[in-house]
């Protein structure tokens, strides 16, 4: 009796686990920027005597944080 044989594919093609099978590319959409610009209108005040003593107990090292602080707040 003859045998019936099941066709096959050349090349044969290799099992790949679907956890390696390659993804098509999706585009991630670009996340929402959005600018935020504050005023100081009537809002806290720098303390200038606090910051000066300060400034005096860590030797200059607190002038720069001062000074950034002065000229938002300006």
């Amino acid at each position: 009796m003859p045998q019936h044989v099941m066709p096959q594919q050349y090349p044969p093609q290799p099992f790949m686990p679907q956890h390696l099978m390659p993804q098509p590319f999706m585009p991630q959409p670009y996340p929402m920027q959005q600018t935020v610009f504050v005023a100081n209108g009537g809002g806290r005040r720098v303390n200038h005597v606090l910051h000066l003593i300060l400034t005096i107990l860590t030797f200059g090292l607190w002038l720069p944080v001062w000074a950034v602080l002065a000229i938002a707040n300006s």
